[in-house]
């Protein structure tokens, strides 16, 4: 667990702790005893006071189950629309879906995000829901799911970083040769969140408390990695067909 240098180690060795740093030091010390060693690690650096950025590497995303779930729901939407031309941008799908017999090296951008919003499981399953009854696909009722889910089964992630804005960008070259498609790109999996505690939070009143003495400080929370993909496909009336995808891993 790092616990960086910063202003509180400035105070006096006598002077007691006040009760809102205890607060914290409990909660630091019941997510070890969870094995939460990140949420545990992350309250450490908010106590040291630095604001300092902490970057995750690879190998602890690969140990957050919602974040890597995230990551892979992106890029099934790759997969699935921005290399068929069935995204929300339609200058995107027209351009794709036109392209040409022997053109090549034609370059596309996209992105996709997964959301992740505790506070909105309710709210997005009673859409959901009314999204059904009405013809739709019930999107919000799937992401207010996958919300649900992630918050009971993986507690510790929650703890350690609260919502997952991941963004997954798509750079890609395409050609067509008779009907058939062919893409090379690299996906960039970019996370960016800060450590803070939303208002009506358990920990943003002592938060604040602290904050303001100078003896806890929030910090920014960032991850990225890249990953390339080939994929082929084939032109057909119905638009474009994926037949085989390959991801590289994530680096």
């Amino acid at each position: 667990m790092s616990d960086f240098s910063g202003s509180n180690l400035l105070r006096p060795r006598d002077e007691p702790k006040p009760m809102e740093h205890h607060f914290f030091d409990y909660w630091r010390n019941r997510f070890n005893d969870f094995g939460w060693r990140d949420a545990a690690d992350n309250v450490g650096r908010y106590l040291g006071a630095t604001g300092a950025e902490k970057v995750y590497s690879e190998d602890q995303i690969t140990q957050m189950p919602p974040i890597t779930y995230r990551i892979g729901r992106n890029n099934t939407l790759i997969e699935g629309r921005t290399f068929t031309g069935r995204t929300d941008n339609e200058d995107f799908n027209k351009r794709l879906l036109s392209l040409q017999p022997g053109q090549k090296g034609v370059k596309f951008s996209d992105w996709w995000d997964a959301p992740y919003s505790p506070k909105r499981i309710l709210p997005n399953a009673v859409l959901g829901i009314a999204d059904l009854a009405l013809g739709g696909n019930g999107s919000k009722l799937r992401r207010a799911y996958d919300d649900l889910t992630d918050t009971v089964a993986h507690p510790g992630t929650y703890a350690s970083i609260g919502s997952f804005p991941l963004k997954s960008y798509i750079d890609f070259e395409a050609g067509r040769d008779g009907d058939k498609l062919t893409i090379k790109g690299t996906a960039r999996h970019n996370l960016e969140d800060r450590f803070d505690f939303d208002p009506g939070q358990l920990a943003d009143a002592p938060g604040r408390v602290l904050e303001k003495s100078g003896l806890a400080a929030e910090f920014p929370l960032r991850y990225e990695s890249e990953q390339d993909v080939e994929a082929e496909g084939e032109y057909g009336p119905g638009g474009i067909t994926i037949k085989r995808v390959t991801w590289g891993k994530r680096r």
